[in-house]
C-alpha cells in the first residue's frame, strides 16, 4: 500500500514543480489529488461536519486546528478544508518530497526557536489572509503522543487579529486509530475533521491574544470531551 502511495507521488511531483511557479491553485489540486489516493490506498475514509453557515466565511478566514497527532491528519485537513495556504513547522517542511512540495506551494515556514524568522512568517501569511486566502495553522506546535492537548500557542490568535479574520476552530478525531503513536504503520479506519462554531475577531488588538488562546483551549476542551 505505501509503496503505491509514493509512486503515485512521485509521478505527481514533477508536473508539480512545473506547474507551481505560475499556478499555485493548480498545484494544490494536484497536492489534493495525491493526498485523496493516499488515503483511498490506505483505506481511511473522511467526513466533514461545519456548524458555520457559508454566510459566516466572508472576509478573510483562518482554520485553527486545536489538536494534532500524526502526518495523516495533515493529508486529511489539507484535502477536505482546501486552503489558500498552510502555515508550517520547519519539521514539516524538511520531510522528503512532501515537505518540498508544501514549500513550493507557496506554504510559509515558521521556525518556532527563530523569534525573528517567526514573526516575520506570522507577517507574511497575515498578509495572505487579509487578502482573503484561506489558511490552516495548528496551535500546539507539535503532535500529541497521548491525545492530551499541549499548551496552546499565541502565533494562530496574533495572526488572526493582525489580519482581522474570523478563526474557524477545527478539531480532529479518529487519527489516532489510524496511525497509533510510536508506529509507522497506517491502519485502515475513519477520520472526521469538525469545524466548530466561527470566532470573529474585528475590532480586538495584540492586547487581546492571550483571551482569544484561552478561549480556544475552552472550546477544545468542550469539542474533545
Amino acid at each position: 500500500m505505501q509503496g503505491g502511495c509514493e509512486c503515485q507521488f512521485l509521478g505527481s511531483f514533477p508536473p508539480l514543480l512545473v506547474v507551481c511557479p505560475f499556478s499555485k491553485p493548480l498545484g494544490r489540486v494536484l497536492f489534493q489529488s495525491w493526498a485523496r489516493w493516499q488515503l483511498r490506498l490506505f483505506g481511511i475514509s473522511v467526513s466533514l461536519q461545519d456548524e458555520n453557515p457559508g454566510s459566516d466565511r466572508e472576509g478573510p478566514k483562518l482554520y485553527v486546528w486545536l489538536n494534532q497527532s500524526n502526518l495523516v491528519e495533515g493529508r486529511v485537513i489539507g484535502f477536505l478544508l482546501a486552503p489558500g495556504f498552510v502555515v508550517i513547522n520547519v519539521e514539516c517542511a524538511l520531510i522528503p518530497l512532501t515537505g518540498f512540495a508544501r514549500v513550493c506551494l507557496g506554504d510559509i515556514e515558521i521556525t518556532r526557536q527563530w523569534k525573528k524568522q517567526a514573526r516575520r512568517g506570522i507577517t507574511r501569511a497575515a498578509e495572505l489572509l487579509a487578502a482573503t486566502a484561506p489558511g490552516i495553522i495548528s496551535i500546539e506546535g507539535a503532535r500529541s503522543v497521548d491525545g492530551r492537548l499541549l499548551p496552546y500557542k499565541k502565533g494562530p490568535a496574533v495572526l488572526a487579529i493582525k489580519a482581522q479574520a474570523t478563526i474557524i476552530p477545527v478539531v480532529m478525531s479518529g487519527g489516532r486509530d489510524v496511525l497509533p503513536a510510536g508506529t509507522w504503520k497506517v491502519r485502515p479506519g475513519k477520520i472526521g475533521l469538525h469545524c466548530l462554531t466561527a470566532i470573529p475577531t474585528e475590532g480586538l488588538t495584540y492586547e487581546d491574544r492571550e483571551a482569544v488562546v484561552e478561549q480556544l483551549r475552552g472550546i477544545a476542551d468542550q469539542g474533545l470531551s
